[in-house]
């Protein structure tokens, strides 16, 4: 039994949850990479038959959109989620960094990687990258006080620079990473200063 089975465990019922399959997937694409989601090797990460596969998921294809989506929301609605959780809009700013440090860089790599050759994985990617930086620039508005549209200008520049960073920091821990996130948000927002400055 590898590690990514020993993580899925069943419920005492022995069944295993959606979630749970699409959490499966989440893992295949960090440790194999899109090609890696077949039926059988879901089964075998599960230990489950492809009938339990069959219930939740109508077919592969099926199952690659609900992973899709299921990512949205883990990676970016949650994420947004401890946003604004904080009151004071600086505080979400600053928390920004730290969340975003938070995330697989495997599986935001892996999704990106795929979405150059699955339509349905470029739209998903179009799709969370223009909700991504519209959120970013409406914090930014709030923070920096400049214009809306300036605001997602900066907002694309540090989003770039976070697809940039999961690449060249691939190896780099979460700390590592936060760091230079937050390096990147002190220079669109020079005028913010990290807690206790």
């Amino acid at each position: 039994m590898n590690d990514s089975t020993a993580r899925f465990s069943k419920t005492a019922s022995g069944k295993v949850s959606k979630d749970k399959w699409l959490e499966v997937g989440l893992a295949v694409l960090s440790e194999i990479g899109a090609n890696g989601l077949t039926i059988e090797r879901l089964c075998a990460m599960t230990e489950r038959s492809k009938g339990s596969f069959y219930f939740h998921f109508n077919s592969i294809e099926v199952y690659k959109i609900d992973l899709l989506s299921y990512w949205e929301g883990k990676a970016t609605v949650e994420t947004e989620n401890g946003v604004v959780a904080h009151d004071d809009p600086i505080d979400q700013r600053l928390a920004m960094p730290r969340l975003a440090a938070a995330l697989s860089n495997r599986v935001e790599v892996a999704i990106r990687a795929w979405s150059h050759h699955d339509a349905k994985a470029k739209a998903e990617i179009r799709k969370v990258d223009a909700r991504r930086i519209a959120f970013v620039a409406g914090v930014i508005a709030q923070t920096d006080g400049v214009p809306l549209e300036i605001a997602r200008r900066l907002a694309t520049i540090e989003y770039a620079a976070f697809l940039g960073f999961q690449h060249l920091l691939d190896d780099a821990s979460q700390s590592e990473r936060q760091n230079m996130y937050e390096s990147t948000l002190f220079l669109i927002s020079p005028h913010l200063r990290r807690p206790g400055e």
